[in-house]
């Protein structure tokens, strides 16, 4: 096992991001795991990047392409992990689409966790905010019925972001 697994497996938060500051030599191999279907680190090395990445990092940017593609084959948790990952990225204008129908089958979804969704949502902001022919389509995902099944506290941030993007309810 690699020293990337092993810290991956035994690491709490600080811990992992304090391996993975002083080894920065391990990325290659972390954005490798958080692309893959191994189940046992796929979504720990994504949430991994999450907590390391910059805004836009240049070290992801040739791979958002097939982050988007791998979405629909992977786990929600890792999913999610992912869409974390491209909520913080450039889209390339030819994965735009693809991204945005994938996060509103998502949305669209209510019986899926809420945090999975209101990561799909932030998608659907950022995509909609460069189009603004989509207004109409993002106040029909802002009726009730997509906000119901939502808990308290994620029901409050996804109102937060509406507000954010100007969308009326």
């Amino acid at each position: 096992m690699s020293e990337l697994k092993t810290a991956l497996a035994t690491k709490y938060k600080s811990g992992l991001v304090s391996f993975l500051q002083a080894n920065p030599g391990c990325f290659d191999e972390l954005l490798q795991l958080a692309l893959s279907d191994d189940m046992d680190y796929a979504f720990g090395a994504a949430w991994a990047i999450t907590l390391i990445m910059e805004k836009n990092d240049s070290r992801l940017r040739d791979c958002v392409a097939k982050m988007i593609r791998i979405l629909p084959h992977r786990k929600d948790g890792h999913r999610r992990a992912l869409l974390m990952i491209l909520r913080n990225m450039e889209i390339p204008e030819a994965s735009e689409g693809e991204l945005f129908d994938f996060c509103v089958s998502i949305w669209e979804t209510t019986s899926l966790a809420p945090a999975l969704r209101s990561c799909a949502f932030q998608n659907i902001l950022r995509i909609a905010e460069k189009y603004p022919d989509l207004q109409h389509e993002i106040q029909f995902l802002t009726e009730e019925k997509y906000l119901e099944t939502l808990t308290k506290g994620v029901r409050h941030s996804v109102r937060l972001m509406m507000k954010e993007y100007d969308i009326q309810q």
